[in-house]
């Protein structure tokens, strides 16, 4: 494999880092910025985001939380006149693998109690497999590269991305059924981040 160090992404536009406020400990990652991300520069602040945010805060985590994507930049494809279509396609291994140096040095400095993927592009850059059903609320560990001095390993769970209940048509059961699976998920974290991860 390339040292993903010597990457560039070869998106254009602003990079939209990740945001980890002083005292977070569980980091989520998504997969990219969209259109008010870029805009304001700042990870998970869009209708997901929101979404996000308000499920934090009825599990009493929005305080501990630093946000991410896998890929700094919104992600899009050039049409024959230069205009932007896909947008917000998934980016591509090369785009990841490009931007993955500032996603591990984040890890690395916040080394946060647990890492949640938030959709199934950020659990396949974790090593996870399988449907969504079948991943969320899981929980594997993850192993940063080595460094000079040290190397850590991390538990990495997945919830649902919050994209996915926007708009989308689900029928009101899977809705209901997705968000139980993410709200558990996040209750669990809580629970465990107030007994023996502390």
């Amino acid at each position: 494999m390339a040292n993903t160090t010597s990457l560039q992404c070869p998106l254009p536009g602003p990079p939209v880092y990740p945001d980890v406020p002083e005292g977070a400990d569980i980091l989520f990652i998504g997969m990219n910025p969209g259109k008010l991300e870029e805009q304001l520069r700042r990870p998970f602040v869009g209708p997901a985001g929101k979404l996000l945010r308000r499920w934090l805060g009825e599990a009493g985590l929005l305080d501990r939380a630093g946000f991410a994507n896998i890929e700094l930049h919104r992600t899009f494809d050039l049409d024959q006149d230069g205009r932007q279509i896909n947008l917000n396609r998934e980016p591509t291994l090369i785009e990841v693998r490009g931007c993955r140096p500032v996603l591990v040095r984040t890890i690395q400095y916040m080394r946060p109690a647990v890492i949640v993927c938030v959709g199934m592009n950020a659990a396949w850059e974790f090593g996870f497999k399988g449907s969504m059903w079948h991943i969320v609320g899981k929980y594997k560990t993850w192993k940063a590269p080595r460094t000079a001095f040290y190397q850590l390993t991390y538990p990495v769970t997945v919830i649902y991305h919050p994209g996915g209940f926007l708009g989308k048509g689900l029928k009101k059961e899977e809705y209901d059924n997705r968000q139980q699976m993410v709200m558990q998920t996040l209750e669990d974290i809580k629970r465990q981040l107030d007994t023996w991860w502390e």
